[in-house]
């Protein structure tokens, strides 16, 4: 597997696309092999149990709630419809990107939209990020990263602030958790995009690696494949072969567009 195996990032659709839901593929009928979309609302709603059971994602009602109202999937909006919107952009490469406005006041409350993830704290506290933005004028986006308990993300563990303007901007930063913090190894976590009153801006992407990567592999994987003494690897394999071409792959990491894969669900 890739996606929660070979590699380290944790977010669950990080660039923010256009989520693909599969129908069966005894109802595909497709004679050219591959998938086609699903159209039914409870069909997709059992898709997106499935994704947030596996990868800690918030529960099924926000999740399609948000979906719903323009919010790519595995994200959620944090405040309501009447102070935060959320709608499909333009990414500077012409793929799916998510604009958020803060419409309403903050009122002592965190704004923005999130995500929950497991971290391999079994081996690091640091994480560091890599995020594509821009905004209608100039504000600062504050990361927070906080741990999930009984169902709601509770104070910040750390923060990282970023500044973002008119001109697409790639910036990286770090989120480390204290050493001497209470934390849940097998617990999810949540990280929460903040912007003041008035904010609106456009994400592209955003990316959280632990800070152990090797060349943005997960480290334990590396170990198992060194322990293993394979002799070859077929990489990529299987029906993605057939519907990837290699100058996808081609060029800086942050110029490539997300693509539906065209032989199973997802991104």
């Amino acid at each position: 597997n890739i996606y929660g195996g070979m590699e380290a990032q944790v977010l669950f659709n990080p660039t923010f696309g256009r989520w693909s839901f599969t129908a069966p593929r005894s109802a595909a009928n497709a004679p050219d092999g591959g998938v086609v979309a699903e159209a039914d609302r409870a069909a997709i709603a059992q898709q997106a149990e499935g994704y947030a059971q596996r990868f800690g994602l918030h529960e099924t009602s926000l999740l399609m709630r948000d979906l719903e109202d323009g919010c790519a999937f595995g994200w959620v909006r944090l405040g309501g419809v009447e102070d935060v919107r959320t709608s499909p952009d333009v990414g500077p490469y012409a793929d799916r990107a998510q604009r958020v406005e803060i419409l309403g006041g903050t009122d002592g409350k965190s704004l923005g939209i999130a995500q929950r993830f497991y971290l391999p704290l079994h081996r690091t506290r640091g994480y560091v990020f890599r995020l594509v933005g821009r905004a209608y004028r100039p504000v600062t986006l504050t990361l927070a990263l906080s741990m999930v308990s009984n169902g709601q993300a509770g104070p910040s563990l750390a923060e990282a602030e970023v500044a973002l303007g008119a001109e697409w901007r790639t910036l990286e930063g770090a989120l480390e958790i204290p050493p001497d913090a209470a934390v849940d190894a097998e617990g999810s976590y949540e990280l929460a995009l903040l912007a003041p009153q008035g904010a609106n801006l456009v994400l592209d992407r955003v990316l959280l690696y632990p800070d152990d990567h090797v060349g943005y592999a997960d480290p334990d994987v590396i170990r198992l494949l060194r322990q293993s003494g394979l002799p070859l690897l077929r990489w990529p394999g299987g029906n993605f072969v057939s519907g990837y071409h290699w100058r996808d792959g081609v060029g800086p990491v942050d110029a490539r567009s997300t693509l539906p894969n065209p032989a199973w669900a997802g991104l």
